[in-house]
């Protein structure tokens, strides 16, 4: 099996997708059994950096416009000879050849529209309706954002399996010198409050 994944959540400012897409691909990669995983626009998962943009970040976006915006088959080609293609939001050309896959997160855009900008929700929607409804199948990360989708969008339920995000290892074994590497890091000094939650209003 030739699966091509969609990494250019991993180019940009992200959270939640982008430590969602970081940490599967390398699980599939860790058990051969999976298949052969490439990814469109190739990148270095060596670190999962939120802070700073990777060198590869400026190429790697100029091949998503190009995809996007130049009206050549480019998704083909880039995606040549896969069997599945897992598509995240920013790649908005579904190539011809391999089997359409992708994860819903949420259906915010259209629950709570007024806590996206217009262009942010316009493009979920797009998304939707372009990939979510050719899909050959759907990851919901859970049972309430597949019935979201069932309900809201129309989408058919035998297309969509709930697989729930894991935990990374990393987060079992944290060391007293990788706490105090972030509290330095982040000048976090007690009190302070954690917020687990999203970039968006």
């Amino acid at each position: 099996m030739r699966i091509c994944i969609d990494s250019s959540p991993l180019l940009v400012n992200s959270a939640g997708v982008k430590t969602y897409l970081y940490h599967w691909i390398q699980s599939l990669r860790a058990d051969p059994s999976k298949g052969d995983i490439r990814l469109f626009p190739p990148v270095n998962l060596r670190i999962l950096n939120h802070f700073q943009k990777p060198p590869w970040t400026y190429p790697g976006i100029a091949s998503i416009l190009a995809v996007n915006y130049s009206g050549l088959p480019l998704t083909d080609w880039f995606t040549g000879g896969s069997d599945i293609f897992h598509m995240s939001n920013l790649i908005r050309r579904a190539p011809n050849g391999p089997r359409i896959t992708a994860t819903i997160h949420d259906t915010t855009a259209w629950l709570f529209p007024e806590m996206h900008t217009v262009r942010n929700a316009g493009n979920d929607k797009r998304f939707a309706k372009d990939v979510f409804t050719r899909a050959d199948g759907l990851i919901a990360v859970s049972q309430s954002s597949r019935d979201d989708a069932v309900r809201l969008l129309g989408l058919a339920p035998s297309k969509i399996h709930v697989i729930h995000p894991g935990v990374a290892p990393a987060y079992f074994d944290v060391t007293a010198q990788a706490v105090s590497r972030a509290r330095k890091f982040l000048a976090a000094a007690k009190p302070y409050c954690l917020f687990v939650g999203t970039i968006e209003p």
